[in-house]
């Protein structure tokens, strides 16, 4: 399928994922294979709300707000309580904070039930889940970013219109932000429930 396929232009593709899952991190390598990639340049916060029309001025958007009123081709993840400690560490879900404003109003738009668990942990949990069962509705490729490989790369290429002869995984930002607890002191704060959520979401992809 082409981008038009999707809703979008031809030759442009947009990649979801589910926050802290490697966006920035993916779209660094496409960068330095040459394929002209945004990081939320295009689905911004605005986008992704429906206040603003996407501007396309490259060929690769990954953007982990796509998975809401968009559809994602490719959908790339990340061991998901890894994502819900690093949540936790950037005190996205703190109510106590104001500094993640614009993007905790996308959750709050799309997936209101995230704002039912009781603390910063619970509701970064239910957000994994939430992002996660969206963008694979869509998604044609899903992505481990543990697992990113030279062919991820070469087929999100050619998907945008630009082969890439010698696909590498160089470039990639790492985007570390603090401290964050373990995975596991996460999962242990988390109810029986949220964890068998995610344990029979995960297995599948």
């Amino acid at each position: 399928m082409k981008g038009a396929a999707y809703g979008w232009p031809p030759s442009r593709v947009v990649v979801g994922g589910t926050g802290r899952s490697g966006t920035g991190f993916l779209a660094g390598v496409l960068s330095a294979n040459g394929i002209p990639t945004g990081h939320e340049r295009v689905i911004t916060p605005a986008v992704a709300c429906g206040f603003a029309q996407p501007v396309w001025d490259v060929r690769v958007d990954v953007s982990w707000m796509a998975v809401y009123r968009h559809r994602p081709r490719a959908l790339i993840l990340r061991d998901p309580w890894e994502v819900a400690a690093s949540f936790v560490g950037i005190g996205f879900f703190d109510w106590s904070r104001i500094d993640q404003g614009k993007h905790r109003a996308v959750v709050a738009m799309h997936t209101p039930e995230v704002l039912d668990g009781k603390t910063p942990a619970e509701r970064a949990v239910l957000h994994v889940v939430a992002s996660t069962r969206r963008g694979l509705d869509s998604a044609e490729r899903v992505i481990r970013v543990e697992r990113l490989s030279v062919d991820d790369v070469r087929i999100i290429g050619e998907w945008a219109g630009v082969p890439v002869s010698a696909p590498h995984l160089r470039g990639g930002d790492r985007n570390r932000r603090g401290s964050k607890p373990s995975a596991e002191v996460v999962r242990s704060a988390v109810s029986d429930r949220l964890v068998a959520m995610v344990d029979a979401l995960y297995p599948t992809t």
